[in-house]
């Protein structure tokens, strides 16, 4: 009887310990849990910061950005969409206008996708109209149609200004170089004085080239004159062949 009892006793106290080891593991598992989940808090409010500021930073451009991804953003010959010139322009925003301590703690390459998409979703937003032609358009939409074709093959092109501009309305780079370009839109055959004045222009610009596009044909003299001054007269339905091929 005295042995059954020892054994009681003994059976008592293991699961007396057994329980207290038990509920002080038990314990120590909840507060490992709760202590995960704060440091997890922690580390998710920190990286929101950091996407925040980089978020305000970019908005802060964010015109400049969309108009940047329209211009060198196009669709190639095999209709896929090619990123590439943005993506060294978000490159180059990144490394010049971000902080530099976001870009070490969110990573150069997350801060440039974060950027490429930014500017994809501003251009979504405000798409470009495209510019169709028409032969009574006014010379500024004839220069905007222009315009879309340069935007359309992804080439950088920009507005001079409306006053004082030396006969050059669009300054283009293609191939490297900058291209003076005036746009004619005329019911009648073109003549010198377009030659002239982008044949000026490119000098007053310190362009390479000088173009002049047009929707009509030119004369036998402004033909001449550009031949001895190095000014290439477009028609504008050729001007995308010529821009395919450079």
């Amino acid at each position: 009887m005295e042995t059954l009892v020892i054994i009681a006793v003994i059976f008592a106290i293991a699961y007396f310990v057994g329980s207290s080891e038990k509920g002080s593991t038990d314990n120590k598992t909840r507060e490992e849990i709760a202590h995960e989940a704060l440091r997890r808090s922690i580390i998710h409010r920190a990286v929101e910061e950091l996407y925040d500021r980089l978020k305000q930073e970019i908005e802060v451009h964010i015109d400049t950005l969309r108009k940047k991804y329209q211009m060198l953003v196009f669709t190639d010959d095999y209709g896929k969409e090619n990123k590439s010139r943005f993506i060294n322009e978000a490159a180059y925003f990144c490394d010049n206008v971000i902080s530099s301590d976001l870009v070490e703690e969110i990573g150069r390459d997350e801060v440039i996708d974060q950027i490429i998409s930014a500017a994809q979703d501003a251009a979504l937003a405000h798409p470009i109209r495209e510019t169709i032609y028409a032969r009574n358009m006014r010379g500024e939409d004839f220069e905007a149609l222009v315009e879309d074709i340069f935007h359309r093959r992804g080439i950088e092109v920009r507005k001079t200004s409306i006053t004082g501009d030396q006969g050059v309305d669009l300054l283009a780079v293609v191939n490297g170089e900058l291209v003076a370009i005036q746009c004619k839109r005329s019911a009648s055959a073109i003549g010198n004085k377009a030659v002239q004045e982008v044949a000026a222009g490119r000098a007053h610009y310190e362009a390479e080239l000088a173009w002049v596009v047009a929707d009509a044909d030119f004369t036998p003299a402004a033909r001449q004159l550009a031949e001895s001054t190095n000014v290439l007269l477009l028609h504008y339905t050729d001007l995308d062949q010529i821009l395919r091929n450079s």
